[in-house]
This record gives C-alpha cells, structure tokens and sequence, in this order.
C-alpha cells in the first residue's frame, strides 16, 4: 500500500506541514510506502521527496496544478493526498477552506466598492477559484476543519460536493500549548519587557487586513489601560503603523512581526482577539485556549463552533461592532480567572493526536477501497 502526499510550498511552521509530517511518520513506520510531491522541502525526511520548479510568477498555482497533473500518471498504485489544489487527488484537505466565500466576505466586509469591482477581474482570484472547484469535484474525499466550511462548500458548490465531506477539527499540540503559573507569567512579562501589572491583549496572525486588526485597533481605542501585542507578518505595515498613530495608541501596541516562537507570548498574555474576515479554522485561537486565554473571534472563524460565549470567549457577529467588541473584551478582562479554566479545559479536547487520528483513518479507508 502506497501514499503519496501533495504540499506545493514548505512553511517548518504552518499546520500543514505539521500534519503531513506527523502522517508520513505514522505510515512510513507501519511498513506503507510513503512520497511526497512539493516545490521545495527542507526536512530530513526517511521517504522519496519529488520537487517541481515552480515559476515566480502570477500562475504558480495553476502551474503546480497542471505539472502535479502530468507527473501523478506514474502514481497509479497510490493513494493520493493533497493539501493544496490540485486536479487528480483522492482526497484533497481544504485547510485553506473556501476561496469564493473569503472573496465573498473581502469585499462585503474590507475593501471600498471600487476595490471589490476590481477582484471580480483579478486573474489570481480566478484561476484560484477555477482550481478549488475542479479539486472538490474531482476529490473522492474531502477534509474539512470546520463545519463552516463544509456549508460554504454546499452552498456555492452543491450538496453532491458536501456529501463528500468530512469534518475533522485542528489539534493543538498540548505538549508545546500549556498554561503556566501567575508567578512564572509575570517573569516570562519581565524577560519579554512586557508590562507586568497592566492586561495584556494578544493577536497572531499574518495578513493584518483578514485577521481584521484594524478593528481591534479601533476598539482597543475605545478601552483604556490595555496593552495589546501583535504578532506576524504584513505587507502593507506602514498602513498600520499610521494607524496606531492616528488613534493614539503608540504607547499601547507591542508590534512584535514574525515570530518564530509565539508561544512565550501566548503564556504572557490575558486573552486572545482575533475579529477574522475569514478563517476556515484558526490554530492560533486553538493555541491561545491552551495557554489559558479566552478567545474573542469572529462568526467568520470556524473554530468559532468550540467558543462559547462568555464561558471561554466570545463570538461576534460581522460586519463587527466596535463598541461591542471593546466591551466584550472589558467583559473577559474582568471574568478571567473563570474563563481560563473554560479555556483550558476546550483545547484539552483537541490534541493534535486526536485530528490526526481521525485523518489516518480516512486514508486507511481509501487504501482499503482501493
């Protein structure tokens, strides 16, 4: 029995990559013959790496598509396994979730009127489209991490597509992900030059604009004596810095940028925001559980459908309120202690063992039917 594994990019952090590691290692060491096809790959790894020279150019995606396409003909014994899309897979991951419904919500949500117009004709967008709806028709399996995303499926793509979708949540690694004591958090917030005594709020996520900071930019505004810190990365930066300026909040924002290592941030902070346009499941929110943070997050997030509210965090409702989201924050401030235990208790329900289990099993299903 042969699997061979599709990851166009190499990320050593993304949650992708974590989860293929993880089932390459479980069926490379039950006897299964194991490949993987990808652009680039830097691990050590005990099974045949296949490369593709990918273009830097507008279509990567497409030719990655097509040349993955072409080569998968010599793969006809395989089970094969995409986390992208890709054209001739049997079962395709959708991590990245639903392409159209991200589009959908940027421009009712983001961008101006003129600016949503113009990604109407963005080829990118196009041809990402294109892709992800020739991926689930030709998937006979496909993974979801969230029940939103198994409904966007159904409602721009039809119930044919749903049926052919199985939901398994993320998993949070709760041997890295832990809460720590209040004693060794205000000496981790010492170590940092992190305020010991004010509250600390803490957003991670790359793409300033998707995770929607300038939201909480502006409700933070509205909230005194709070610190927030930023983690990741963001093209546009200087947009945000101005921001922040503009709002009177440079003595309040840590900008922080690429972080390697967030967890030290996760166990100095108080609680988690993350007001999303989009997100087909954040691990960040399922992080920050672990580390005893409630998680204030958007109806846009599919980890959403593991928050409750005013138990270990909240769900707002977009377009978002900015006065809402002040208060719900002011109100998970003042309820901490509680709230952490909730938090705590959620993500101890989504080791990453259990995900990864339940997608082992999906694939031992296909290998069998074959």
């Amino acid at each position: 029995m042969k699997i061979l594994f599709i990851k166009k990019h190499y990320n050593p952090y993304g949650g992708a990559e974590l989860y293929l590691q993880k089932l390459a290692h479980h069926f490379s060491n039950t006897g299964k013959q194991i490949a993987l096809l990808t652009s680039h790959w830097h691990e050590k790894t005990n099974f045949k790496v296949y490369t593709i020279n990918l273009p830097p150019f507008l279509y990567s995606d497409l030719f990655f598509a097509l040349k993955v396409k072409k080569i998968i003909s010599q793969f006809n014994d395989y089970v094969i396994f995409s986390f992208d899309r890709t054209l001739s897979q049997h079962i395709y991951r959708a991590s990245d979730g639903c392409h159209k419904k991200w589009l959908e919500n940027r421009k009712k949500f983001l961008e101006s009127f003129v600016k949503s117009k113009l990604l109407e004709f963005n080829p990118k967008h196009f041809i990402i489209s294109w892709l992800e709806k020739k991926c689930l028709e030709n998937s006979k399996i496909i993974i979801t991490n969230s029940q939103m995303v198994k409904k966007e499926f159904q409602e721009i793509y039809g119930e044919k597509i749903s049926q052919k979708c199985k939901v398994v949540y993320n998993g949070v690694d709760l041997k890295k992900f832990f809460p720590i004591s209040q004693e060794e958090k205000i000496h981790l917030k010492k170590n940092l030059n992190l305020p010991t005594e004010t509250p600390l709020i803490l957003f991670v996520g790359s793409g300033y604009f998707r995770k929607g900071l300038i939201f909480l930019l502006y409700a933070l505004s509205l909230i005194k004596d709070v610190f927030l810190i930023i983690i990741g990365k963001e093209k546009n930066l200087n947009f945000f810095k101005n921001l922040i300026k503009k709002l009177n909040l440079e003595k309040r924002v840590i900008l922080i940028g690429k972080c390697k290592e967030p967890i030290k941030f996760y166990q100095s902070a108080d609680i988690f925001v993350l007001p999303t346009i989009y997100d087909p499941f954040s691990n960040a929110c399922l992080e920050a559980l672990a580390c005893g943070l409630p998680v204030i997050t958007t109806n846009a997030n599919g980890c959403a459908e593991i928050i409750k509210d005013a138990k270990n965090g909240f769900v707002l409702h977009l377009p978002l309120n900015m006065e809402e989201l002040a208060y719900k924050i002011e109100f998970t401030l003042n309820n901490l202690k509680k709230m952490k235990n909730y938090a705590i208790q959620t993500a101890k329900t989504f080791p990453i063992e259990k995900s990864v289990e339940q997608i082992i099993k999906i694939i031992q299903d296909c290998l069998s039917s074959k």
